[in-house]
C-alpha cells in the first residue's frame, strides 16, 4: 500500500503551513501551522491521511445545553468534516475537534479537502461562541 507522505507534506508546504514532525512510532503524525488559518494535525497511515482541527476553551456546562448538542448535530449533517468534542476534566472544560479522512492523493482533490476543512470551521466554529469560557 503506497504512502503519500512525501505529496501531503509539500503540498501543505505549498499552501503556507510550516510542519513540525511529532515523530509517531507508526505512520506520520505531524502539526500544520498557518498564521491564517487552522491549526492542523496530519495523522499519515499508508494511504490514510486524516487532517484534524482542535478548538480549546468552550465551557463545560454546555453539555447541558441543548442547543449545544443541537447545534453540533445540524454541522455534523450539513458539512463533510466530523465535528466532535472532548471534555477535560482538569480543566473543566470541552474541546471541539473537526476531522477530516482523504485516501490516496490527488493535488487538485487534496487542496480542495483543506481547503474545505478551513471554510467549515471559519463558517461553523463562531456558533459555539457563547459556549466559550468568560
Amino acid at each position: 500500500m503506497p504512502s503519500y507522505e512525501k505529496e501531503i507534506t509539500d503540498h501543505l508546504e505549498f499552501l503556507g503551513y510550516e510542519l513540525d514532525d511529532l515523530k509517531a512510532k507508526e505512520g506520520f503524525t505531524l502539526i500544520a501551522k498557518n498564521p491564517n488559518k487552522s491549526t492542523l494535525l496530519v495523522r499519515i497511515f499508508n494511504n490514510t491521511c486524516i487532517l484534524t482541527t482542535r478548538w480549546s476553551g468552550f465551557q463545560l456546562k454546555a453539555l447541558k445545553s441543548r442547543d449545544f448538542f443541537e447545534t453540533m448535530n445540524e454541522i455534523n449533517q450539513e458539512n463533510m468534516g466530523k465535528w466532535y468534542y472532548e471534555v477535560n476534566e482538569e480543566k473543566q472544560t470541552i474541546t471541539i475537534l473537526t476531522e477530516m479522512d482523504y485516501y490516496d492523493y490527488n493535488k487538485t482533490t487534496f487542496g480542495t479537502l483543506v481547503e474545505n476543512l478551513e471554510n467549515e470551521v471559519q463558517r461553523n466554529l463562531q456558533k459555539f461562541s457563547k459556549f466559550m469560557e468568560d
